[in-house]
């Protein structure tokens, strides 16, 4: 079985940044967007979600290396990692 997945990235009506992400198993998550700082990305889902709540971490390494991080939480509880990686650039 393969993995599919989709994440739309868009401007919200309040110049903030939202992303909607689905895949095949079928999830449906969504995020809001912030950039912390130079090459740093967080997607995290509101507080207001019911169940548990996603994070989701991206950080620029070098010109070809990117680290990703998925958090997960329960309700009413921290975040905690789930699984963490490094993307190369081929």
């Amino acid at each position: 079985m393969h993995h599919r997945d989709l994440m739309v990235i868009y401007p919200d009506n309040s110049a903030a940044w939202k992303a909607t992400y689905w895949d095949n198993e079928p999830h449906t998550i969504y995020y809001d967007v912030t950039v912390s700082e130079a090459g740093k990305v967080s997607f995290i889902t509101p507080r207001e979600i019911q169940g548990p709540r996603f994070r989701l971490l991206y950080k620029r390494i070098d010109d070809t290396k990117i680290s990703g991080q998925f958090d997960i939480a329960a309700p009413m509880h921290d975040f905690k990692t789930y699984r963490s990686w490094t993307m190369h650039r081929g």
